[in-house]
């Protein structure tokens, strides 16, 4: 639903909430796309998961500036903006925003990166 061509979108924006199922280190987050083609005869779908069969588009790491401490139950919210690289429109540039509140902390942080 968000295209990066001349006519349509070139920024989106989300907010997320992802909940921890055990207590560990949080140094990054994966992210993955799927694809609905549904105006075809037979409707397909195209998933980057890791939990669907693989694809040559794989997952993308995004490492956290530092690593949090996360117990099992907590919820960290964010929040991605994605859009073109103004000199490279084959490149995106990211911003990602981690909110996490528990018992040994209080994180607000942002981290930057560039997607060639």
């Amino acid at each position: 639903f968000f295209f990066f061509n001349d006519t349509a979108t070139t920024e989106i924006y989300t907010e997320q909430i992802v909940g921890s199922v055990r207590c560990v280190q949080e140094t990054g987050l994966v992210s993955w796309f799927n694809v609905y083609f549904t105006q075809s005869k037979i409707p397909i779908k195209l998933s980057t998961s890791p939990y669907q069969k693989s694809t040559h588009w794989k997952q993308t790491i995004f490492y956290s500036p530092n690593a949090y401490p996360v117990n099992k139950g907590d919820v960290i919210k964010g929040s991605i903006a994605v859009k073109k690289n103004k000199q490279n429109n084959r490149e995106l540039d990211i911003k990602i925003s981690y909110h996490l509140e528990n018992d040994i902390n209080k994180i607000h942080d942002v981290a930057y990166y560039r997607l060639s």
